[in-house]
Parts: C-alpha cells; sequence; structure tokens
C-alpha cells in the first residue's frame, strides 16, 4: 500500500431516501469518490457533461471538477488526497456491484472517518484506492476494439488542435454515434472528453519539465493558444500550470 494515500473526509446522504437531493455545484481540493448505494444519482460538470449512477456505480471526480449531485438516492462519500502521478485524470464511473469487500471497506472507511480519523483510516484508503484502480485497469484491458482503436489514434494525434470527431470515428472504423456510445458506456465520458482529459494528462507530465516554455506545451498538447491552455488548465485543475510546476518543483526538493 502506497503510504502517500491520505485520507481526507468521508460522509453519506442516508436520511435522504424520501425525498430528491441536490447538492449545489462545488468543487474538492482532493480526489472524490461518490458510491451510490440505493436509487439513481445525477451529476452534470463544469464541462456540461451529465452523468447517471444506479446502484453499485461509484463515481471517481478529480480535484478541482465543478459538479452538483441530484436524483432520489443514498450516497456514500470520501475524499482522499493522491500523489501526483495518481490523480485521475478524468471523470470515471464503473460498477462494483460484483465486489463485497471493495464496498464493506469504504463503509468501514466511513464509520472511521466519523471517529475523527484515526490513523487506520490512511492504509484503509490506500486498500480502497488499489482494489479500485485495479477495477479500472480491469476495465480498461476489456475494452471494445473500436475503443481502443480510437485511442490509439487519439494518443498518435492529440497534438492536432483541430482533430474532430468524425475523424476519430473513421480511423476506429465506426460511426461516431456508436464511438461516442461506448466510451461513455466503457468511460463515462464522451470520446472528446477522453480526447481533452488526455491532453491535459500529457500536460502535467511536461510541466515538470522546467525547460518546456508554457506555450510549447499547450502546441504539444493540441491547445490552440497558451491563453486557452492556462484557463483550460485552471479550470481542471483550481489553480494556473505555472502554480502547479512551483508545487511540483517544491516537492521534488530534498
Amino acid at each position: 500500500m502506497d503510504a502517500k494515500i491520505r485520507f481526507s473526509y468521508a460522509g453519506s446522504y442516508r436520511e435522504t431516501w424520501f425525498h430528491d437531493i441536490h447538492i449545489a455545484s462545488h468543487v474538492h481540493s482532493g480526489t472524490e469518490l461518490v458510491l451510490v448505494t440505493r436509487g439513481e444519482c445525477v451529476s452534470e460538470f463544469s464541462s456540461g457533461e451529465l452523468l447517471r449512477g444506479s446502484e453499485d456505480d461509484i463515481f471517481i471526480i478529480p480535484p478541482g471538477i465543478r459538479h452538483d449531485q441530484r436524483g432520489r438516492c443514498i450516497t456514500l462519500y470520501m475524499e482522499f488526497d493522491l500523489p501526483e502521478p495518481m490523480i485521475p485524470g478524468k471523470v470515471q464511473i464503473t460498477n462494483i456491484g460484483n465486489d463485497p469487500h471493495l464496498q464493506s471497506w469504504m463503509k468501514s472507511l466511513l464509520e472511521l472517518g466519523e471517529k475523527d480519523r484515526p490513523p487506520e483510516t490512511h492504509p484503509l484508503a490506500a486498500a480502497v484506492w488499489t482494489r479500485l484502480s485495479s477495477h479500472l485497469e480491469a476495465r480498461e484491458q476489456n475494452l471494445p476494439v473500436y475503443v481502443h482503436r480510437a485511442q490509439d489514434f487519439i494518443r498518435e494525434h492529440y497534438s492536432n488542435s483541430r482533430i474532430l470527431a468524425e475523424e476519430i470515428a473513421s480511423a476506429a472504423g465506426c460511426c461516431v454515434s456508436h464511438l461516442d456510445m461506448l466510451f461513455r458506456k466503457t468511460h463515462g465520458c464522451s470520446m472528446m472528453r477522453w480526447l481533452y482529459s488526455y491532453r491535459m494528462e500529457r500536460a502535467r507530465v511536461m510541466l515538470e519539465n522546467p525547460y518546456y516554455f508554457l506555450d510549447e506545451i499547450a502546441e504539444a498538447c493540441g491547445f490552440s493558444s497558451s491563453n486557452y491552455f492556462i484557463r483550460a488548465f485552471r479550470k481542471v485543475h483550481g489553480k494556473p500550470p505555472g502554480e502547479f510546476r512551483r508545487r511540483k518543483s517544491s516537492e521534488s526538493r530534498p
């Protein structure tokens, strides 16, 4: 287990089953997990994307992503402080209905978190994240061939700021609507949102190299200008790329 994974807090909207809930739009400084234990939950994200989760679905929400929560549902939520390389690059949904251990660990983490966060919460949080990551990796390995082809095309051409959904679908060998449906089913987001998240992931890697200028990173990662890149990065991460780079630099110092 990675001792750097830190538990922040946990809670549950469990008294609201008989009434629709509507949690106002908000952001978190850490990575949030939202497990739907009953009913259906709908969240709208800052990108305008609307995702639905039902019983045993878990939302994985990266830091700085503005979102709301509504629906007739009971949810269990928790926030982790993850090392930078582990932070997910995009919002995802996966179902853990076939993993009673993971659900049990999350409920135990909720109970411990309500007791002033004893030291046991951190290793248990690491176990939860490790097991959840294995679910996401297994899902990735079983992706439909069209999604694999699309991802390969995106990884090769993401630096092209003018890339179109039609080009990605053509490379994958199917129509845009079908490919978008497959991406939403397997990744919880549209293919263009996946492209956007991949660009952000590559930008974070390049920012760790102090010799790249921001305009070079913007061009290499498919953003039409450095100004657009800075705005987009701040919207996703809650801080501009320069501040992100300075933080990474200070963390790497002995």
